[in-house]
């Protein structure tokens, strides 16, 4: 009786944390609906095993994993020249300050003091852009061509490249929309804009979180019920445990 009892508040204890791990990723979602670029974030859970006596006996649930939705947000004008939004499958590449290739969907770029194309981190596009002074206009096309006016003529001055992946939910999330590949997303197959089943480029707009409001509301109202159920139950073994302990003293 005591045994079961131990293993009814283990089990219990279990289902105590992975619901307190939900409400955190359900909260950090809805903290994050108006986050440009922001992917909501699921999670997956593993039941835990552990031998006894010849057999496996289940000792509860915990987290496996916080998987990235890399669902297409809505994408919102904003007047900025040099926000860029990706319309489809595809991320911007961008130089790590360790050497490594990071990928992103937040598009919020602009020129530093020399005219390089730079991220809010300071990172640069990979291949690199750079802007010479004294151009009287500048545009980005869907396909990612940069196109600079000089004197009065235009000049092709290059065209930006997007990555994708096989399984984008695989990728490891860095923060700040960063990600990095993984043997779960695959290799990135990188091209340009609106070719090889990339997405097309919005210049002057963003995109948007793609955070479910009204279900993660839903969600969390189920989990929250499910954690104090869960606690209750666990109030309740507790005191069974002591009024054993008290029986057989």
């Amino acid at each position: 009786m005591v045994n079961d009892l131990g293993r009814l508040y283990t089990v219990g204890y279990a289902g105590l944390q992975a619901r307190q791990a939900e409400i955190a990723a359900l909260t950090d979602n809805m903290a994050n609906v108006n986050t440009p670029a922001f992917k909501q974030r699921n999670l997956s859970f593993q039941a835990t095993l552990s031998a006894e006596e010849d057999r496996q006996v289940r000792r509860g649930v915990e987290l496996g994993a916080a998987i990235p939705d890399f669902d297409q947000g809505p994408v919102q004008p904003t007047g900025e020249m040099w926000d860029l939004a990706i319309d489809g499958p595809g991320m911007f590449r961008l130089q790590l300050p360790d050497g490594r290739i990071g990928y992103s969907r937040l598009g919020t770029f602009r020129l530093d003091g020399q005219g390089h194309l730079i991220n809010e981190q300071g990172l640069f596009l990979v291949p690199p852009i750079t802007i010479p002074p004294n151009v009287e206009s500048v545009a980005v096309d869907a396909r990612g061509v940069i196109t600079v006016t000089e004197q009065g003529a235009p000049r092709v001055l290059g065209r930006l490249q997007l990555a994708r992946f096989a399984n984008p939910e695989g990728l490891v999330d860095q923060g700040d929309g960063i990600y990095l590949p993984s043997a779960a997303s695959g290799e990135p197959v990188v091209g340009a804009p609106a070719e090889n089943g990339l997405g097309q480029i919005i210049s002057g707009a963003l995109e948007m979180s793609n955070v479910d409001t009204p279900q993660q509301m839903v969600n969390l109202l189920r989990v929250q019920r499910s954690y104090s159920l869960t606690l209750r139950a666990l109030q309740v073994s507790d005191q069974m445990y002591a009024l054993t302990n008290q029986l057989q003293g």
